[in-house]
């Protein structure tokens, strides 16, 4: 065949049909073919690579959320334990003072009729005393 135009094979009037391809055209037709399932396979792996670009990202992300969080429990654990012993200190304090208190409180009692007696108080003028 040549390269020339035939008319088809129903022998349609005006329509022609090339009868061979030349070799560079089709070299150039098959590097196009090429360069294009290259590009399609660049593209895919683009792809694949943002899409892991991402999930590293969120990944990343969700890390820095957990130890975040990690970070508030661990302080609102010692600020826990901070309060409890302040507590404690703070019911020691409060015991040891009560207990003193106490004390007085006995002492008091103790030497009040001694010193009515000394002082010469009387039940009926205890305002005095």
């Amino acid at each position: 065949m040549t390269q020339s135009a035939v008319k088809n094979r129903d022998d349609s009037p005006g329509i022609s049909v090339p009868t061979a391809v030349p070799a560079s055209a089709r070299a150039t037709s098959d590097q196009q073919l090429a360069l294009e399932a290259l590009e399609r396979i660049a593209q895919k792996r683009a792809a694949e690579e943002a899409g892991k670009r991402e999930a590293d990202r969120v990944r990343a992300q969700y890390l820095l959320n957990v130890q975040n969080k990690l970070r508030e429990a661990e302080t609102r654990a010692r600020e826990a334990e901070r309060k409890k012993s302040e507590d404690e200190r703070m019911a020691r304090i409060r015991a040891e003072h009560e207990a003193e208190l106490q004390k007085c409180k006995d002492r008091k009692r103790e030497c009040k009729p001694r010193l009515r007696k000394k002082w010469g108080c009387m039940k009926t003028n205890s305002a005095a005393c």
